[in-house]
């Protein structure tokens, strides 16, 4: 199967996680095709290409269509969820899939970058990630030449996951087969942290 790989850590000692994604994305995507500040946008079903050079800060909002101006907010339901999407050269002050996030309606909101290279989760189960809006953000002057963003929000129980780990002779953890000694691989319907000690 094609996993995706997301890092979590038991004190100093890395636990590599993979997890394979089978549930619905959650993201509303109302992003239309347009040109805007030097970039143009392209979507197709849940995919978004974007080709240009910035001439101003872009935030490309998903959910209500809009560069710039005020995002409008969708309702995130209590649980778990995977997020990922980026193209695997994003960066903050580049190019990134982001999200602003509030608890209620009244809150100020707070940014999250979606993780790079790798599939992250947000945990909502005390309500913090209630209110959600996810946008493309691009910085002035970067060239983004075809660039896909798939941003993806995925319930963790409708989700798989295979978890590996791995460790060398000299102590150090990877998650690579060919330079370590399989410890642990299971499937989980759950995320759980597993110490070394459980290994």
């Amino acid at each position: 199967m094609d996993f995706k790989k997301f890092n979590e850590s038991w004190g100093d000692t890395p636990v590599y996680k993979y997890c394979k994604t089978n549930g619905p994305n959650l993201v509303e995507n109302n992003l239309t095709n347009k040109t805007a500040n030097g970039l143009t946008i392209t979507v197709n079903g849940e995919s978004i290409t974007v080709n240009g050079t910035a001439n101003a800060n872009t935030n490309l909002y998903i959910y209500n269509d809009a560069v710039g101006g005020t995002p409008e907010y969708q309702k995130l339901g209590k649980g778990r969820y995977i997020i990922d999407g980026n193209p695997s050269d994003a960066a903050t002050n580049d190019f990134i899939i982001s999200m602003r996030y509030k608890a209620t309606e009244a809150d100020a909101s707070t940014i999250y970058r979606f993780p790079v290279g790798e599939t992250a989760v947000i945990d909502n189960t005390n309500g913090d990630y209630n209110y959600v809006s996810i946008y493309i953000a691009v910085w002035n002057g970067r060239t983004v030449n075809n660039k896909v963003f798939t941003p993806t929000i995925k319930p963790v129980e409708n989700s798989w996951y295979g978890i590996e780990a791995y460790k060398r002779k000299n102590g150090v953890w990877t998650d690579n087969p060919s330079n370590g000694r399989l410890l642990f691989s299971a499937k989980k319907k759950v995320i759980e942290k597993i110490s070394p000690d459980d290994i």
